[in-house]
C-alpha cells in the first residue's frame, strides 16, 4: 500500500511541476520520502535529457523588462503549452530575464553562460528541464538601448485566407465536414464581451465580442487509443493532460507553415511530414474522422488537404 496521500502528490507535483503518473512512481519508489521522490524525479529527467534533444519546443512565452533608456527580451520555450501556462516555468522564465538584465548579456551565448542561482543559466534550464520532462530551452534574447525604450504588446492579425473561390478549396471544405473534423476543429468561436486578461493582469477589452474563425475548440481530446497500432499517445503526462490527451490545434494560418517555417512537420513533435500523415495519426476520439478521410475518393482527399493549404 503507498505511504503517501493525494496531499503529497499535490505539494511534490506544485513543487516541481512534473507529471501525475512521475510523481506517484517517484514516490512510490521513495515510500512516501518526499525529498528522495525528489531527487528521482531529477536525476530520471536528467538521463532522458539526451532523448528529448531532437523535440520541438515551440511553445513557451516572452519575458521582458525596460528601465526607461534599457530593454531586455527573453523568449523560454517549451515543448506544450501546458507547460508554458504552468506557474513554475513562468518563474522560471522571468528568473532568466533577471539573469540576462544583471548580467547585461545581448546574446544568447552570453545568456546561458550567465550567473543564476548556484550556477549558470545553462545549469539551471537543464535542471528544471529535468524535473519537468519536457525540452526547454532559451530561444533567443533582444537587447535595445536608447534614450525611451517602453514595452508594448503588438497584436497580430490571422493571415487572410488563399484560394477561397477555387472549386477545389470548396469541395475540400465540404469533405472537411463530411470527415467531421469540425467537430473538434470549430470553425467560429465568439470572444467574451469582457476581453482578455494576460498573466501579469493586463486587460485587453478590444478583444472582447469578437467573431473568430480557428478551427479549434482549444479543449483536450484523447487522441491517443492504440486503435491498429496507431495513435497520439506518448505516454508522457504534462500538466492536467494524460500521454493521449491534446489540445486541438488551431489551424488558421496553417497553409503558410512551409512558406513562413520552411517545412511540413506537423503535430507536437514533427513527427507528421504533411498533412496526410498528420491525419492518419489520429486515433481515439479523432479515429473516426480519420477512417472516413481513408475511405474517401483519392480526388475528395487531395481537395481536403487543398482546403487545409487555404487556411
Amino acid at each position: 500500500m503507498a505511504n503517501f496521500t493525494a496531499a503529497d502528490v499535490k505539494a511534490l507535483r506544485e513543487q516541481t511541476g512534473a507529471g501525475m503518473m512521475d510523481v506517484k512512481k517517484a514516490l512510490t519508489e521513495a515510500n512516501g520520502d518526499a525529498e528522495k521522490a525528489l531527487e528521482i524525479i531529477r536525476l530520471k529527467g536528467l538521463k532522458s535529457l539526451s532523448k528529448r534533444e531532437g523535440r520541438q519546443a515551440s511553445a513557451g512565452l516572452l519575458a521582458a523588462q525596460t528601465d526607461g533608456t534599457v530593454g531586455v527580451l527573453v523568449e523560454v520555450n517549451s515543448e506544450t503549452d501546458f507547460v508554458a501556462k504552468n506557474q513554475k516555468f513562468i518563474d522560471f522564465s522571468n528568473e532568466v530575464l533577471a539573469a540576462a538584465v544583471a548580467s547585461g548579456a545581448a546574446d544568447l551565448d552570453a545568456l546561458l553562460a550567465a550567473p543564476m542561482g548556484e550556477g549558470t543559466v545553462k545549469d539551471r534550464l537543464d535542471a528544471f528541464a529535468a524535473i519537468i520532462g519536457e525540452k526547454l530551452q532559451v530561444g533567443r534574447i533582444v537587447r535595445v538601448e536608447g534614450e525611451n525604450v517602453d514595452l508594448y504588446l503588438h497584436t497580430l492579425g490571422v493571415p487572410a485566407r488563399r484560394n477561397v473561390n477555387d472549386p477545389e478549396v470548396k469541395r475540400g471544405e465540404q469533405m472537411f465536414y463530411q470527415a467531421k473534423c469540425h467537430l473538434c476543429h470549430v470553425t467560429t468561436l465568439h470572444t467574451r464581451p469582457r476581453g482578455a486578461t494576460l498573466l501579469a493582469g493586463t486587460e485587453l477589452p478590444w478583444l472582447g465580442n469578437q467573431t473568430i474563425h480557428p478551427y479549434s475548440d482549444y479543449l483536450l481530446h484523447d487522441m491517443g487509443s492504440e486503435i491498429m497500432g496507431v495513435g497520439l499517445n506518448d505516454h508522457y503526462v504534462s500538466g492536467l493532460a494524460r500521454g493521449c490527451e491534446w489540445r486541438t490545434t488551431p489551424l488558421w494560418g496553417i497553409g503558410l507553415q512551409e512558406k513562413v517555417d520552411g517545412h511540413t512537420y506537423f503535430l507536437h513533435d514533427g513527427r507528421a511530414r504533411n498533412f496526410t500523415e498528420a491525419i492518419l495519426w489520429h486515433g481515439g476520439e479523432g479515429e473516426a474522422s480519420k477512417r472516413l478521410f481513408m475511405k474517401m475518393p483519392k480526388k475528395d482527399r487531395q481537395a481536403l488537404i487543398k482546403f487545409l493549404e487555404s487556411l
